[in-house]
């Protein structure tokens, strides 16, 4: 599971299913905050940047099943 932009969303907490992967890409002023108000685990992972630059892809096999959302980051996001 790839959640950009998570913020300080709980989703990880109310999906987990004792084997989830769990990566969270966001800015790293937002990865400080997250870091220092919600618990971390052995199963998630953070990638401190933006979203639109692709590097987090790179930390998964192309033939593994992943989701991405990015519900609270496409809001920002211009049409142009």
């Amino acid at each position: 599971m790839v959640a950009l932009g998570e913020g300080l969303e709980t989703q990880f907490w109310r999906l987990d299913n004792g084997q989830v992967r769990w990566l969270t890409v966001d800015l790293p002023e937002t990865m400080d905050l997250r870091d220092r108000l919600l618990p971390g685990g052995t199963r998630q992972s953070s990638h401190r940047g933006s979203a639109l630059d692709l590097d987090w892809l790179d930390r998964f096999d192309p033939m593994d099943p992943i989701l991405v959302t990015a519900q609270g980051l496409l809001p920002y996001f211009q049409r142009d």
